[in-house]
């Protein structure tokens, strides 16, 4: 029989070590048997997973983005698991900010028992089932067809009406479906524009309170969010500039575009390789601007 060189064996052994260390570390992972799994239904948003103080539960990713995009199948949905997580309490939310409620859990054998909460029900003794909480959010963008976004929703910003399949649209209303208790980050244009969360009845609240806040974009009628937005005429100071801003390609000549109050916009002068901001106050009415001529004389058009 041959013999195998002390070194090799261990080299071997400290391998086989760090390849099973590597193994236990917990992470998030396709959905498994007799392992923690969650099923967040035909969401289009991300999760993440914390301890019980709020923080990141382990090292290395805790955050998993759903699907920008329907599946191939209609019974598809958002679900995964989390692998070699230590018994303990944990926490599982749907925002980076801190939420007012989140599903609460803990891990004692490997298995799971999960705290009341109105966000999920537990499914057996390793499932997490948080499909049937979600309430829908109507947004009516009164005209606006630029981009806007919702913080941690993957594939990039809306376009208008156009969603990406994230969103049902009807005529210059969106429909998307959310979490309640979650604080959701919106953003007009170039600045986050305000935070939105929802009661578990589907009653949405924007924070700070509207009569807070200075340039307001969205208010709240009959329970759906609508976009205050007014008709700005743009036009570059030297006649035949070509210039754009989001969403637009570069063009001369003026463009009007309607435009939500308390946002901000980047004009880029395409001609001269130059760039400035239009910000739109409450009244939608425009601030000064040196390479470009803005008005607005009619100012919100709600």
């Amino acid at each position: 029989m041959k013999c195998i060189p002390i070194l090799l064996v261990t080299f071997l052994a400290a391998t086989t070590a760090a390849m099973a260390q590597a193994l236990a570390q917990p992470r998030i992972c396709p959905t498994a048997a007799s392992t923690l799994a969650i099923d967040l239904g035909n969401y289009h948003g991300s999760a993440w997973i914390t301890d019980a103080g709020g923080r990141a539960a382990f090292a290395g990713p805790t955050r998993y983005d759903c699907p920008a995009t329907t599946g191939q199948h209609a019974w598809q949905s958002c679900n995964f698991s989390v692998c070699g997580l230590p018994d303990g309490d944990y926490g599982l939310r749907f925002s980076r900010m801190k939420p007012p409620a989140e599903v609460a859990f803990t891990l004692s054998g490997g298995m799971l028992s999960l705290a009341p909460t109105e966000l999920a029900v537990q499914a057996g003794n390793y499932g997490i089932d948080a499909t049937g909480s979600r309430v829908p959010v109507f947004f009516d963008l009164h005209g606006y067809s630029l981009a806007w976004s919702l913080e941690a929703w993957p594939g990039g910003p809306f376009h208008g009406t156009d969603t990406g399949g994230r969103g049902q649209a009807q005529g210059d209303i969106v429909s998307l479906s959310l979490y309640p208790a979650t604080p959701y980050v919106i953003r007009f244009g170039d600045q986050p524009s305000t935070v939105l969360t929802l009661g578990f009845d589907g009653k949405p609240q924007l924070i700070p309170p509207i009569a807070a806040a200075r340039g307001h974009p969205l208010e709240i009628v009959n329970n759906h969010l609508v976009l205050r937005t007014g008709p700005l005429t743009i036009e570059p100071a030297t006649p035949g500039t070509a210039w754009h801003t989001a969403d637009l390609s570069p063009a001369p000549g003026a463009r009007t575009l309607v435009l939500p109050a308390g946002s901000s916009f980047t004009l880029t002068d395409d001609q001269h390789s130059s760039a400035e901001t239009l910000t739109i106050d409450d009244d939608c009415r425009p601030t000064r601007t040196h390479a470009f001529t803005v008005s607005n004389p009619a100012g919100c058009a709600r």
